[in-house]
């Protein structure tokens, strides 16, 4: 795991004033480099080891530490969680919240060997993608997105087949992750397809949803000038 060290002071502690303590670099939930915010979770303890949270600003999940000192120098012990999530877009990060959060967690499963779980994870991620795109293009309030139930009726609301030829194409890719999935998450399977297939149109439908946040959330432009 890479690290980086930060400085800390707590003013209220001799023993944690104008520190410095060693962190992952990367948030394990999002995956991108992050500035934490961090805080010692118990700050009066005596021990040689401390607790600290230490806060994404990304995607405002929180992680944990152990902190173990010598006297003279404080350096990581141990960071939960000790797996870093895949590389994110960091715009679906930032507007995608609750998908970042469980798409990370199917990528974790997958790394411990549970593709079950995986492929149940990267299907949720999908209806969560679709749900949090619609929210932030305000597409529907979020009263009627809740009304849409499982990933089936959220793609045909969303990308339906009848409309124009890129939403034809989404809705294919998509579809395709429905269907798989639900293999992932029934008793009864309708293909013989695998994770890896899962995967492969669950990033064509990311890649299509980060084309949009691009579009819309531009880097420059000179209309906001």
């Amino acid at each position: 795991m890479e690290t980086k060290i930060y400085s800390y002071h707590n003013a209220s502690y001799t023993k944690f004033q104008n520190i410095t303590i060693e962190v992952s670099l990367k948030c394990p939930y999002c995956g991108l480099p992050t500035a934490f915010v961090n805080s010692a979770l118990i700050p009066n303890s005596n021990a040689g080891i401390a607790p600290f949270s230490h806060r994404c600003p990304n995607c405002e999940n929180i992680s944990y530490s152990f902190q173990i000192t010598n006297d003279k120098e404080w350096k990581l012990g141990s960071f939960y969680p000790g797996y870093i999530s895949d590389g994110i877009p960091e715009i679906l990060v930032k507007h995608c919240p609750n998908f970042a959060h469980i798409y990370s967690q199917a990528q974790q499963a997958e790394q411990n060997g549970l593709t079950d779980l995986a492929g149940m994870g990267y299907r949720a991620s999908i209806e969560f993608l679709i749900k949090d795109y619609a929210l932030a293009f305000e597409l529907d309030t979020i009263d009627d997105i809740n009304k849409l139930k499982s990933l089936g009726p959220t793609i045909s609301h969303y990308f339906n087949n009848k409309r124009k030829n890129k939403e034809l194409l989404t809705f294919n890719a998509a579809e395709v992750v429905s269907i798989i999935g639900n293999d992932f998450t029934h008793w009864n399977k309708e293909t013989n397809c695998d994770l890896n297939v899962l995967k492969h149109y669950t990033d064509i439908v990311i890649k299509v949803i980060e084309m949009n946040f691009d579009m819309k959330f531009p880097t420059v432009s000179r209309q906001s000038r």
